[in-house]
């Protein structure tokens, strides 16, 4: 199921990029800014979005699946926003920042699956 999941994100998050620009061409400053912050916080935020994809029917082992891959997708993706927000030029500074940023979200929501078992699933519900 990980791949339905990663498809949703990646077709959400392409379709935000490509209305951003749209609202950026015709001036619509409100919506622009309103997709701009729902990329940039998918990009932040791509492991516990993957998992709220899948759903309840996601186990821990699951989890941390969807939420490995989310990591390893934020990172381009956090090179991206750092190369947006400083108007198209690659600043090391901002690019570390980004990377630094998706890794310690990345790294506290790893925590937090580890410490809580919330997703896993009865024995006794899978078997029957």
């Amino acid at each position: 199921m990980t791949g339905k999941s990663a498809f949703l994100f990646l077709l959400a998050y392409s379709i935000g990029f490509i209305l951003h620009i749209v609202f950026a061409m015709y001036n619509m400053n409100l919506l622009f800014k309103f997709d701009a912050a729902v990329v940039t916080l998918m990009t932040f935020f791509c492991g516990p979005i993957l998992v709220w994809l899948n759903g309840k029917k996601s186990t821990l082992t699951d989890a941390h699946r969807l939420s490995l891959l989310g990591y390893f997708m934020s990172i381009p993706l956090s090179i991206g926003i750092a190369y947006a927000y400083t108007d198209m030029v690659f600043e090391w500074q901002a690019i570390f920042s980004s990377i630094i940023l998706a890794s310690i979200i990345h790294g506290v929501w790893f925590q937090i699956l580890s410490r809580f078992s919330w997703f896993e699933v009865n024995v006794d519900e899978k078997t029957h």
